[in-house]
């Protein structure tokens, strides 16, 4: 079998596989619910997506695809069970993860791969007046099962 990686957040959209999945637009619909981020405070020194000039970009999208094989949780991989986790993650000026926390997950296992996955990100980081810095992000990660087709290659759009 196969394993579907799909991310996506504002201006950021790596998918391995297609179409997505229900369970994907669901996560994708969580994430639009979400309130912005506060705006970060004079002092503070993480900002919210709309205090930066370049948002983040993941720069490593194939690695993550091997950290979502990795940590696809056995036994929902061994049932042929979905699902999918949306993080809220800091990206720190170096480009990696800093603070993690599950928003939602459809099950705790998807909670827990998913921080596995998102520790294996490297991103080009956020820039505000030209200088790296550290912003808020939400991450939903699809982990979703297919089987291998025995046709042509699948685009990857």
């Amino acid at each position: 079998m196969r394993i579907r990686l799909l991310l996506c957040t504002a201006g950021l959209l790596a998918a391995m596989t297609m179409p997505r999945a229900a369970s994907a637009q669901a996560c994708d619909s969580l994430v639009a619910t979400q309130p912005a981020a506060e705006p970060a405070s004079p002092g503070d020194s993480v900002f919210a997506l709309e205090q930066v000039d370049a948002r983040p970009q993941l720069i490593n999208v194939g690695n993550v695809a091997m950290a979502m094989a990795r940590n696809y949780p056995r036994e929902q991989r061994d049932a042929g069970t979905s699902g999918c986790a949306v993080v809220r993650v800091e990206v720190r000026p170096n480009g990696r993860a800093g603070k993690i926390e599950v928003l939602y997950a459809t099950i705790p296992a998807f909670g827990r791969g998913a921080i596995a996955v998102v520790r294996q990100m490297h991103f080009h980081p956020a820039t505000r007046e030209g200088h790296p810095v550290a912003v808020w992000m939400t991450l939903p990660l699809t982990f979703q099962l297919q089987p291998f087709s025995s046709g042509a290659a699948e685009s990857s759009q």
